[in-house]
């Protein structure tokens, strides 16, 4: 829809992660290998294009939610101090740079 096209982000993820086997994957919980891992696409104009990473660093859930609150503008942080940091390398650097400019 050209209303959405240049300003729309779209954040993709699950709930959770499930198992790496090929009887595992169709499984989750804490005693299940690789449910606690899990995937997130990003894509849109305020995001560069990394294509698919296979060996980028560990996130937690409250990232995501971050993320996507600084893709809106504000501070996911000011509202839950405790929070984990927004995944700086999917944000591009002019975005990084307004939330340093909040925080301070």
């Amino acid at each position: 829809m050209s209303q959405y096209r240049g300003t729309t982000t779209f954040i993709i993820t699950a709930d959770h992660g499930r198992g790496r086997g090929l009887e595992d994957w169709k499984d989750h919980g804490e005693k299940v290998p690789g449910a606690e891992e899990d995937w997130i696409a990003v894509m849109g104009p305020d995001t560069p294009a990394l294509g698919e990473r296979k060996q980028s660093p560990p996130i937690a859930e409250n990232q995501i939610a971050a993320t996507i609150t600084a893709l809106l503008g504000e501070d996911y942080r000011a509202f839950f101090p405790g929070a984990g940091m927004p995944i700086a390398d999917v944000l591009k650097p002019a975005a990084v740079k307004s939330l340093d400019a909040k925080r301070k």
